[in-house]
């Protein structure tokens, strides 16, 4: 799946998503994963994920892979 690292590096969040979630899970984690593979997760999340809302009106995110394939936009374009 397309994650998009290079780009999103010039994106104005990009300090916040490396300082609060990138070093955080390396150092939690016992730096048992490398920047750059956080980094890879967080792009392909940021990238393949789809909102999903419930009927008492919460709204998450979720990774669905087959979905993700067929959606071929920067913006989702498969329901």
């Amino acid at each position: 799946m397309m994650d998009h690292v290079e780009e999103k590096r010039h994106e104005p969040h990009w300090q916040e998503v490396e300082a609060n979630v990138v070093r955080y899970i390396c150092c939690f984690l016992g730096n048992r994963f490398s920047p750059e593979e956080v980094n890879h997760v967080v792009g392909v999340l940021e990238v393949n994920a789809f909102e999903v809302k419930t009927d008492e009106g919460h709204v998450a995110r979720g990774l669905y892979p087959l979905t993700a394939l067929m959606s071929h936009e920067c913006l989702s374009n498969t329901r």
